[in-house]
């Protein structure tokens, strides 16, 4: 997590402590409350307590709820809970509260112990490095034309395109030719993030014409569920750049 994040869940979690503070409060109000015989309204006032138990049940799920929505933001920034109104359900039976605060509590001793597995994870991926050294073959007919001219930007977009050129140089996606190198030029525009900044795109569809390119199917999300069975094990991760971790084979940059 960043600064704000860490600060944003310490101020949710310090929520939650108040919060199941308060339920010690209401049990001893609705014990002394039940010890007045006397009383005709006894048991309405007691379903009073209730009530508000539940309320503070629900505000204290609602706050688990933006904690883990800042849990999530920090493995993917995009991602963005919103539940509907309607859907809310505002009565929480004690027994299922406390299945929560345990789950939750899990979930973080499991992340606070996932850091002693990295040194065994570390030395299995250095023995099968082999495996990952993958590179993406192009296949392209012995027909395509080559050329040395190059495409003109737009002018408003010269300058974020010279910084976003000079970012992949840096991280080794793309490197120098001499102009009059001969080859296959796509015209490059920038477009901005969600989150701020801007992200390069290249043009490639005329290149695509020329590719001989097998069929491929990405899984969607829903078909990736089915495949989850009852005890397993799962976990999310996000890769900055992702598309640049395959390296193009040297034939055919």
């Amino acid at each position: 997590m960043n600064r704000y994040q860490s600060k944003q869940d310490m101020s949710l979690k310090r929520l939650q402590y108040l919060l199941s503070g308060d339920f010690r409060l209401l049990d001893v109000l609705g014990l002394e409350i039940s010890q007045d015989v006397n009383n005709d309204n006894v048991r309405r006032y007691l379903h009073m307590l209730k009530d508000c138990q539940t309320l503070f049940l629900n505000a204290l799920a609602q706050t688990n709820d933006m904690r883990n929505n800042v849990a999530f933001q920090t493995i993917n920034p995009s991602f963005s809970f919103n539940a509907s109104a309607n859907n809310h359900n505002f009565i929480m039976s004690p027994a299922k509260f406390q299945a929560a605060l345990v789950q939750q509590t899990d979930t973080s001793q499991a992340i606070k112990n996932a850091s002693s597995f990295h040194h065994s994870f570390n030395r299995r991926l250095a023995a099968k490095n082999d495996l990952l050294r993958v590179q993406n073959h192009v296949r392209f007919p012995s027909s395509t034309s080559l050329t040395t001219s190059t495409y003109n930007s737009v002018q408003q977009q010269n300058q974020l395109l010279d910084h976003e050129v000079s970012l992949l140089l840096k991280k080794g996606a793309m490197e120098e030719v001499p102009p009059t190198t001969p080859g296959f030029y796509s015209s490059m525009f920038v477009i901005p993030k969600k989150n701020g900044g801007s992200r390069p795109v290249f043009n490639l569809k005329k290149l695509n014409n020329y590719i001989q390119a097998p069929h491929f199917k990405m899984e969607t999300l829903q078909e990736v569920t089915k495949q989850i069975k009852h005890s397993n094990d799962l976990t999310s991760t996000y890769l900055s750049d992702d598309f640049l971790h395959i390296p193009v084979h040297p034939k055919t940059r």
